[in-house]
């Protein structure tokens, strides 16, 4: 009988350290030092800036928030006057904005935009003098890589089609990135 007690006694403890174990796993927190930079748009990790060259001395591409916002004003013109896009027509900005890459590791972009622009606008980057890499388009986008310290130019084509004018005001880029793989 002191040899069933004894038994019964080893395995209630063990069935009990099992639970014990397995509640003292159920929720736990680890603290880790760690360090978050923000920084303006054309000196972060992923840097924008924006384009030189012809077709930009009107500054569709600028900067807001005390430079910490790249902004695309399309249809601004002479004196800093918003005139607008005509319908009908097509525009081409060859290096509207510059992506750089500042992290140690090769990174890919892609471009989105949530906008009216979204039927109208073709984004392609390319890096030094290669071919250029549809990064957005209504047709679909592709990924373009843009190794560590290298910077893609961006060029933006904008074709209206039809006589519907579009409002000029709230138009966002954005720029979707990942490690290369």
């Amino acid at each position: 009988m002191k040899r069933k007690k004894g038994l019964f006694a080893v395995v209630a403890a063990l069935a009990l350290s099992t639970v014990m174990a397995t509640m003292a796993f159920s929720s736990g927190y680890v603290w880790n030092g760690q360090s978050l930079g923000v920084s303006a748009t054309n000196n972060a990790l992923v840097a924008l800036t924006a384009g030189t060259g012809l077709g930009n001395d009107d500054m569709t591409a600028s900067y807001e928030n005390g430079g910490n916002t790249l902004r695309f004003d399309f249809g601004k013109g002479k004196d800093n006057v918003m005139f607008g896009l005509q319908p009908g027509s097509g525009y081409t900005w060859d290096n509207l904005f510059e992506v750089k890459n500042n992290s140690s590791e090769a990174i890919d972009i892609r471009l989105s935009t949530d906008t009216q622009l979204a039927d109208h606008v073709t984004f392609t980057g390319c890096i030094g003098t290669g071919a250029g890499v549809v990064v957005y388009s209504k047709n679909g986008s592709n990924w373009l890589t843009i190794p560590s310290g290298a910077t893609a130019k961006i060029k933006a084509e904008i074709w209206l089609h039809g006589a519907t004018p579009l409002s000029t005001g709230g138009n966002s880029v954005v720029v979707n990135t990942r490690v290369h793989q």
